[in-house]
């Protein structure tokens, strides 16, 4: 339990999501398994790469942890794999029934704005499991809160709605920095600031503060790492343990070779 809060407190950003999760485990903790209490179902909304999904996990983890589920590793399913043929899916029925006892994560809500056949779904399986599997919804700000909206019988069933910020591009850097030091990669001072201006100047790509671009833009470095090493153990230069494990800021892409490397 404690790690799983550390790991949650670890991340880069989100204070409102953090206060928000403490307090919805602080009331179902407080009211128990046996009913009366807020619902455990959430729906996290936010732009891709906010975390939604990492904090989707860490919520069923502590869910379990805190005995409140069964089990903790959460079975995701897309939104648009909910209906099939205008019926319940086969998928959505297997998913649910996977999810039994723990958390189901459906992602991509905005997909199915203005689909009945969806929430009606979503509606009737909820209600066949509402006590064994707990539903976590995800997607997009504008599309997935439409798609709540316009059914009220589905919205009522969430005991909140999460708010995912976009990350700022200082958020991003400690990412980038954090991504780097996972893998024992020193970013020194005027490596950031390299990075910095290579966030900058691909705004359009990190304009919603997207976490997956930043870990693109650190994958293209080090594999510029991985070149620049290699052409100085063939040229001879006998290399110490620092410079294997320092990203220089030659490594970092310029403008165009940021913005090619991100886009694959």
């Amino acid at each position: 339990m404690a790690s799983l809060m550390a790991g949650l407190d670890a991340m880069v950003g989100m204070s409102d999501v953090k206060d928000a999760l403490s307090g919805r485990l602080a009331g179902l903790l407080t009211a128990g398994r046996a009913g009366g209490g807020p619902s455990r179902h959430l729906v996290f909304l936010g732009e891709r790469g906010t975390g939604r999904t990492t904090v989707a996990g860490i919520y069923a983890e502590l869910l379990a942890a805190l005995g409140l589920t069964s089990r903790g590793r959460p079975v995701r399913l897309r939104a648009g794999e909910l209906v099939e043929r205008g019926e319940v899916s086969r998928r959505a029925r297997e998913a649910f029934d996977l999810a039994h006892g723990g958390v189901l994560l459906i992602t991509d809500a905005h997909d199915v704005v203005g689909e009945e056949e969806a929430a009606g779904a979503l509606v009737e399986l909820m209600g066949e499991h509402h006590d064994d599997v707990v539903v976590v919804l995800c997607g997009a700000e504008e599309g997935a809160r439409a798609f709540l909206s316009d059914h009220p019988d589905l919205e009522a069933r969430f005991g909140a709605v999460v708010g995912f910020s976009s990350y700022t591009d200082e958020e991003l850097l400690r990412i980038f920095v954090g991504v780097a030091e996972e893998v024992d990669l020193a970013v020194p001072e005027r490596t950031r600031a390299v990075v910095a201006e290579a966030i900058e100047a691909c705004s359009e790509r990190f304009a919603a503060g997207n976490g997956h671009e930043v870990r693109a833009l650190f994958q293209a470095c080090a594999a510029r790492q991985a070149r620049r090493i290699e052409g100085w153990v063939r040229s001879g230069r006998v290399l110490d343990l620092e410079e294997l494990q320092t990203l220089l800021p030659e490594d970092v892409p310029g403008e165009d070779g940021a913005g090619s490397a991100l886009a694959e």
